[in-house]
């Protein structure tokens, strides 16, 4: 961190440098346990129903009930001590995990006890996760929010790396159980971490103002925000199209793919889930160390055009070669491949993340990332439902060719948009 004090909530200096150090080691504990967890989740679904569609219906109920609590979860957090709501929800969600972890033992094989979990856990998670993401220039400073996200993005990535490798072992060694056990224990640390970070407080106007509105207003003024800045609109559109294909395809094209057509073991699987995210180390490192790094967002469909080949590249099994019919060449070769997708994805959203951290105010802060989380939980939940529908009806080769194809067509129109080209010129003198 380049700014380590200021003087910002009232009488007291904020020591950024520790706010970052307590911040990163609280999500590397709880991260690394839902890491574990989810990839374990993912195999014994699978195991469980050997279906493409039921493995998208359950991954799609982590994402709709954030869809039905956002907008109020935006609202609620732009109006109440962030801080508060981060290490409350981050305790919940440990506690939650835990007493699923009772109720588990007792209907080892019920889907509606999954899908149970990952509601209670969404919702949960997206009060924590507006807070957090609102509040990470506070915690660190403003002009520490770029490489901050960088930083949060490689080690996070880390996380995953490791995350799918130790998932792999445990699920086949100590079950699902006490993978619970661990998870919900992550929370927990997390939360623990949390209460010793100190934050700018906002002004007690700002927030009995913001009591005075309903909830309903409220979330209108985040909508007449967004519809009056015709580039935070824009950005929105651009994150959605994009989602609907890359959320499908690291959650459920991938694992799907490899795992139950071209039949790697869950210890090879676990290698190529956990190389986008190597990948993804990579590029939050070289972005750290790049000090404008928010003028890349400028080069964003260029990127996500390079992202659109890699799609393309995945169709390799396909042909017709000796050197294809081995599982550890086909693992080292979409492993490779998503180590540049890794790359190139941390360089294209980071900077678009960061733009809606800096860019909006404050004190809508809240209710912007609910629209857009929103945005990306729909887009999400409709790509998870289609592809996991059409994987089942056309070869999946097919289906990856198309997806990039159409991603290239749509970097070459939204190029084109008026609003991003004068948004260009305005940041080069930034």
């Amino acid at each position: 961190m380049s700014e380590k004090n200021s003087v910002l909530s009232g009488e007291r200096n904020i020591n950024y440098q520790l706010n970052f150090i307590l911040l990163i080691s609280g999500r590397l504990i709880s991260e690394l346990g839902s890491s574990v967890f989810g990839f374990a989740l993912s195999l014994y679904v699978l195991d469980l129903t050997q279906s493409a569609a039921a493995f998208s219906l359950v991954l799609s109920f982590s994402i709709i009930p954030n869809i039905f609590v956002s907008l109020i979860a935006g609202s609620f957090v732009d109006r109440h001590d962030k801080k508060k709501t981060i290490v409350v929800t981050d305790i919940l969600s440990g506690i939650a995990v835990l007493l699923f972890m009772c109720i588990f033992n007792l209907s080892p094989e019920s889907i509606v006890l999954l899908i149970s979990y990952k509601i209670i856990l969404a919702v949960t998670q997206s009060f924590f996760g507006l807070a957090m993401s609102t509040s990470i220039p506070n915690i660190v400073g403003e002009k520490n929010t770029p490489r901050a996200n960088s930083i949060f993005t490689a080690v996070g990535s880390l996380i995953n790396v490791l995350g799918p490798v130790i998932g792999a072992i445990a699920y086949k060694t100590i079950g699902l159980h006490y993978i619970f056990l661990i998870d919900g224990i992550s929370f927990i640390l997390s939360g623990i971490s949390e209460m010793f970070i100190v934050m700018q407080s906002r002004k007690n106007e700002e927030i009995i103002s913001q009591k005075k509105e309903g909830y309903l207003s409220g979330v209108k003024l985040g909508f007449q925000y967004i519809t009056h800045e015709k580039i935070t609109t824009f950005f929105i559109l651009v994150a959605l199209l994009v989602n609907i294909i890359f959320a499908p395809l690291a959650a459920l094209v991938i694992p799907y793919i490899n795992y139950n057509v071209l039949k790697v073991s869950e210890i090879q699987l676990s290698i190529i889930q956990g190389s986008w995210a190597a990948g993804a180390i990579i590029g939050g490192f070289l972005l750290s160390l790049k000090k404008d790094a928010f003028k890349l967002i400028k080069h964003i469909f260029k990127i996500m055009q390079a992202e659109a080949l890699i799609i393309i590249l995945f169709y390799f099994p396909n042909l017709d070669l000796f050197l294809f019919a081995s599982k550890w060449i086909i693992t080292s070769l979409f492993s490779l491949l998503l180590i540049v997708l890794g790359i190139l994805n941390v360089i294209q959203s980071v900077p678009l993340f960061t733009y809606f951290q800096v860019k909006v105010p404050e004190n809508l802060r809240g209710r912007v990332f609910a629209v857009f989380n929103i945005t990306m939980m729909l887009s999400s939940t409709f790509g998870l439902w289609l592809f996991g529908g059409i994987l089942e009806r056309v070869h999946w080769g097919q289906v990856l060719v198309v997806s990039g194809i159409l991603m290239i067509v749509m970097c070459i129109v939204l190029n084109k948009n008026q609003s991003f080209k004068k948004f260009n010129s305005s940041i080069e003198h930034v």
